[in-house]
Parts: C-alpha cells; sequence; structure tokens
C-alpha cells in the first residue's frame, strides 16, 4: 500500500515497552451494543479473544499460552489468546463491544484505549493505541 503524509501525530508511539498496535474492530455477531447482549450472538462467539500473528506468539514465548495479559499506561487486561496468520505482525486484534463482565477482572478492552479526541474535528483514536503482551 502507498503510505500517505499523516499531519496530527495522534497515535501512541510504537517503543520497547509497547511493541505492538492495538486494534478493536466491532466483533462480528455483535455489529454494535445493541446486540452484544442476544444470545444467539454470545453463542457463536463464546467469549472475547486477542489474535496474534504466529511470529509475533513465537518471538514473545506465548505460543502455548492459553491466557495472556494484554496492556499500557492505562490499564491492563486478560484474555484468551489465538494466533492467527491474517493478522498482520506487530499488531493485536481484539474485537470489541464485549460488556466487561465478559473479561476476567471485569476489566474490558476499553481499559486499554484512549478517550483522546484527534484533530481537526474531533474524531476517535481508539485504533491508535500500543501495547506490551504478557503470559498470564
Amino acid at each position: 500500500m502507498p503510505t500517505f503524509p499523516d499531519h496530527w501525530e495522534v497515535r501512541d508511539r510504537l517503543s520497547h515497552e509497547k511493541p505492538y498496535r492495538l486494534i478493536t474492530p466491532p466483533a462480528r455477531w455483535f455489529l454494535n451494543s445493541t446486540f452484544n447482549e442476544m444470545s444467539l450472538s454470545q453463542d457463536r462467539l463464546l467469549s472475547p479473544r486477542a489474535w496474534m500473528h504466529p511470529s509475533d506468539l513465537k518471538q514473545e514465548g506465548l505460543e502455548n499460552a492459553g491466557q495472556i495479559k494484554v496492556g499500557n499506561e492505562r490499564g491492563e487486561i486478560e484474555i484468551s489468546l489465538e494466533a492467527n496468520e491474517e493478522v498482520q505482525p506487530g499488531l493485536v486484534v481484539i474485537e470489541g463491544l464485549w460488556a466487561n463482565r465478559a473479561f476476567p477482572a471485569a476489566k474490558g478492552v476499553n481499559t486499554l484505549t484512549s478517550a483522546d479526541v484527534a484533530l481537526p474535528n474531533g474524531g476517535a483514536v481508539f485504533h491508535d493505541t500500543t501495547v506490551w503482551v504478557r503470559a498470564s
């Protein structure tokens, strides 16, 4: 893909402490929070999970980890982990719209995302988050 100029720096910067970018797309069967309370949707998805590329799992020694902790300066959450070759290396994907109670310790993915607004018109920056990952 071509690169485009980034005129406003709103993303968290990758670092040695936080080497992964987090994105939080809506869970497939939820669409929006209207559907996350429906048993049909919950039964299809079972529980929240994080997806990472197998090469990242190997690098972190997480190939056999069932649960991981994902965190940054805003907090940390515990979540099930799955390898997924379709995820770009350096990326953690956690589908959103799960209620906090679906996570251990009742801390959902929004624990990690910022409520800051982006220039020029106050857009959301919740896909511009950096995190670390560790075995639980």
